[in-house]
């Protein structure tokens, strides 16, 4: 499975594409591996210094409808970690 959020830097879509992986062996490897490649590291692209990893569509969408407030709605003015018995 991929992240919609790394999508862009692997010019990656859903519609059927496939993606060769690789993978490092011996531990020296796969700590360089983790330290080059791994997407947390790799926010800013290299080129521009844009930021590659942005929420858009879906996840724009769903962030504003979570953060919306509607007056008199089910759960209104209780916290979401409130403990339960």
């Amino acid at each position: 499975q991929l992240h919609p959020l790394v999508c862009e830097a692997f010019n990656a879509d859903f519609d059927g594409d496939q993606m060769a992986v690789h993978l490092p062996l011996s531990a020296e490897a796969q700590a360089e591996a983790r330290i080059l490649m791994l997407s947390s590291n790799n926010l800013l692209s290299p080129a521009s210094g844009r930021p590659l990893a942005m929420p858009r569509l879906d996840m724009v969408t769903g962030l504003f409808f979570l953060t919306t407030e509607i007056d008199g709605d089910t759960g209104e003015g209780t916290a979401a970690a409130k403990d339960q018995p």
